[in-house]
């Protein structure tokens, strides 16, 4: 067994060793370097082990595995003489340096020789922080904790992702001070390296400008999952480039639970930058058609959404907005007889540029019919837009707003025949789109949740109610309600209202809970349906 001295003041290790080889031979430990704090100095059976961090370092430093030179080393690295610990650090950076510059220069290589066509930057492997403090138990974190939003507000996790020059110089322009195209595909590949599994909505970059404190971030985003439940959320931050000007870090702070539940619902990403751009060529070398046929076969969570308007013009200097128009055909009851008729990119959102877009339409229409004049669509579905009402009517119809409602109003009189109604086309307003419409003017008017939710229910009720007198009692009611400043019993009206949510015969709930075998019993019975939709008076297509 080797002598056991203590009491050497260990001044002759340095005529053995010398302080680099010592840091070289610490830093060898990677990771494990922490352990060195719990490893003893002295001898026994499981020191002297393989497994012993000290006996490592000095096999590697060739040296005597006694006390003595375990020991010495032990007050070196406890004691941080020579400033041993910043050496190790730095020949960490210079380790992993190396490799890097290893993996660059055989990929170059690879390049010259045609071998591999595309470049694979090596990742930097997250390591996980020291655990984070705990923050101060003040009545606002006891309440996030009690409510179930901690981790909304408290980071849960931290690691680093790199980039190289390369890629930093596709992100972002230091000249001009801004993000460049399709940085957020190069971050949200980074972001998947490190574990996330989010479809991830990027918010625009924070760049300060002018002269900032050496601490202050010099670039940062925010990124949150396009989940409806899920509540993870990344910031991702840079302080300052690195000393070997060779890649950059960014920290990568989490927050939020994530759920990615089935019933959660989750948006993907739109493309961007050069994926658009190659997506443009294509279209123009095959054809649009020949395009989306390979986008479908070949879809994935990244392609299932593609921006039709934005990404197949770019907008020009003090130019409107560009919407993309669509006619649909809807040939039947099925919501998947949709047929698409004809499309119209516009930047004129006026009832003359709209109205020419449907014109010429119908003239092509008129182009292939064997009739002399065009039977126009039964109804002609619209969203909550006075440019297309007024539009529609003028190319189907040739009548204004005011006619129309005139004309509805006969209807519901039923002053016309079957064959009056059937030889013009009116106006349905999408209840989805108007049910938004109402939905943002109460929010305007900063209503509380309650009545907004009771005057959204009401307005429903009558967008789907096919009783003329039902009607016009609910409007009474809700005039009084919301228009008679001397009612007292506004809020127990309204609640009557609402109660009718509740009050379903057994009957109606019978079939409510049961439709299929309902359905089916009236099919075996061949009982014929009495049908009240007013959809089924025409066998003529909709258009949407």
């Amino acid at each position: 067994m080797a002598e056991s001295n203590v009491d050497d003041t260990g001044k002759d290790i340095w005529s053995l060793i010398s302080l680099d080889k010592l840091a070289t031979a610490i830093s060898s430990l990677g990771e494990r370097i922490d352990q060195l704090k719990d490893d003893s100095w002295r001898l026994s059976e499981k020191t002297k082990s393989s497994s012993s961090c000290w006996s490592e370092v000095i096999n590697g430093l060739k040296l005597d595995d006694n006390e003595k030179n375990r020991h010495t080393l032990y007050k070196v690295w406890h004691g941080n003489r020579h400033k041993i610990h910043a050496l190790v650090d730095e020949k960490k950076s210079e380790i992993k340096i190396n490799k890097i510059k290893e993996q660059e220069g055989y990929e170059n290589n690879s390049t010259c020789n045609n071998s591999v066509s595309e470049k694979v930057i090596a990742p930097l492997h997250s390591e996980p922080s020291l655990p984070l403090p705990e923050p101060r138990n003040t009545r606002t974190y006891q309440k996030a904790i009690t409510s179930g939003n901690f981790y909304e507000r408290h980071c849960i996790k931290t690691e680093f992702i790199s980039l190289t020059r390369i890629e930093w110089k596709d992100t972002y322009s230091r000249t001009h001070k801004k993000t460049m195209p399709g940085w957020t595909r190069i971050f949200n590949e980074k972001l998947r390296s490190i574990g996330n599994t989010c479809s991830l909505r990027f918010h625009s970059a924070c760049i300060p400008s002018g002269v900032r404190k050496h601490n202050c971030s010099d670039f940062w985003f925010s990124t949150a999952c396009t989940g409806d439940k899920c509540q993870r959320k990344y910031i991702v931050s840079h302080r300052r480039d690195m000393d070997n000007n060779l890649m950059l870090l960014f920290r990568v702070d989490t927050y939020g639970e994530e759920n990615h539940s089935e019933d959660n619902i989750m948006r993907p990403r739109k493309i961007s930058g050069g994926e658009r751009l190659a997506l443009g060529k294509r279209a123009n070398e095959i054809g649009p058609s020949a395009t989306f046929r390979e986008l479908v076969e070949a879809a994935d969570e990244d392609m299932l959404v593609a921006d039709s308007t934005g990404g197949v013009l770019k907008p020009m200097k003090e130019q409107n907005d560009i919407y993309i128009y669509t006619i649909m055909f809807k040939d039947g009851i099925d919501a998947l007889d949709n047929v698409p008729l004809a499309h119209a990119i516009l930047t004129d959102h006026t009832v003359p540029g709209i109205g020419y877009f449907l014109g010429n339409v119908i003239h092509s229409v008129n182009q292939v019919t064997t009739k002399k004049k065009l039977r126009p669509p039964s109804f002609i579905i619209i969203d909550f837009s006075a440019a297309l009402m007024n539009a529609a009517l003028q190319q189907f119809n040739i009548e204004t707003v005011n006619k129309h409602l005139k004309r509805c109003w006969n209807v519901i009189h039923r002053k016309y025949s079957a064959e009056n109604i059937r030889s013009l086309s009116y106006i349905h307003l999408c209840c989805c789109h108007v049910m938004h419409g109402i939905a943002r003017s109460l929010n305007a008017e900063k209503f509380e949740k309650k009545t907004r939710e009771a005057v959204l229910y009401i307005f429903a009720y009558m967008l789907c109610s096919d009783d003329i007198n039902q009607l016009y009692d609910t409007l009474g009611l809700v005039i009084n309600i919301f228009g008679d400043p001397n009612e007292q019993n506004a809020k127990e009206k309204l609640d009557k209202i609402c109660s009718l949510k509740l009050n379903v015969d057994e009957e109606s709930e019978s079939v409510l809970k049961d439709f299929d075998k309902s359905f089916r019993t009236a099919e075996v019975n061949e009982e014929e349906l009495k049908l009240v939709d007013e959809y089924f008076e025409s066998d003529e297509p909709i258009i949407h």
